[in-house]
């Protein structure tokens, strides 16, 4: 009897054997050294949530001007994360990107803008980037990250209920993925630096896949 195996770059292979009367038989045996894994497509999953700051809270209309106030998405032990697109959901009087009150970051503070800024970033390996070259003072900056981009946009809409309040959605397609490594301090962050209380709304949200480890 001849045996030949047949290996089909994975964890399996053919064994065909050859009898002494010619016939041939084959049957599926796993390959020494490796084992029978699910493929990578079904151990990605898709990933959304709201970025949090230390106690857990994704309302970020907060007073950062004196102590700055960090939001973010940060690693888990299990899984590894990518980071593909942030969205800002504002609510506030005074936010008609359209118009002069570009000049203003809604109700928080008049032209010419908040004081410090509004910051997105990225920490990987220790190395950190700054996905807003500069602090975000006035919401007419948000153009230079979300528009003309592809998959990414500005979308400002009137409260059809409270006149004169404003929907503000900032969507921001990250230029490379950002992977968070399982176990790791890599992280993505928004930090307010300003007093952000008089907003009645500011959320941030996170898209991308995680991938078991």
């Amino acid at each position: 009897m001849i045996e030949v195996h047949l290996g089909n770059g994975g964890g399996s292979g053919t064994l065909a054997d050859v009898t002494s009367n010619g016939a041939l038989c084959t049957s599926v045996v796993p390959v020494p050294g490796k084992d029978v894994k699910a493929s990578n497509a079904q151990a990605i999953k898709n990933l959304s949530g709201k970025f949090v700051n230390a106690s857990d809270s994704a309302s970020m209309n907060v007073d950062g001007s004196s102590i700055a106030v960090e939001f973010s998405i940060g690693s888990n032990t299990t899984h590894i994360r990518t980071i593909k697109e942030v969205r800002l959901l504002f609510h506030s009087t005074q936010m008609d990107i359209t118009s002069n009150e570009a000049r203003r970051f809604g109700a928080a503070a008049a032209s010419p803008g908040l004081t410090n800024g509004l910051t997105l970033h990225t920490d990987q390996t220790g190395v950190t980037t700054n996905i807003f070259i500069d602090p975000v003072q006035v919401i007419g900056e948000f153009y230079n990250y979300a528009a003309g981009g592809l998959n990414t946009a500005i979308i400002n809409d009137k409260d059809a209920v409270a006149a004169s309040t404003d929907l503000l959605l900032i969507i921001i397609k990250l230029a490379a993925p950002v992977v968070l490594m399982a176990g790791s301090t890599d992280k993505v962050a928004v930090t307010v630096q300003d007093d952000l209380q008089a907003l009645a709304k500011f959320e941030a949200y996170y898209y991308g896949t995680q991938q078991v480890i």
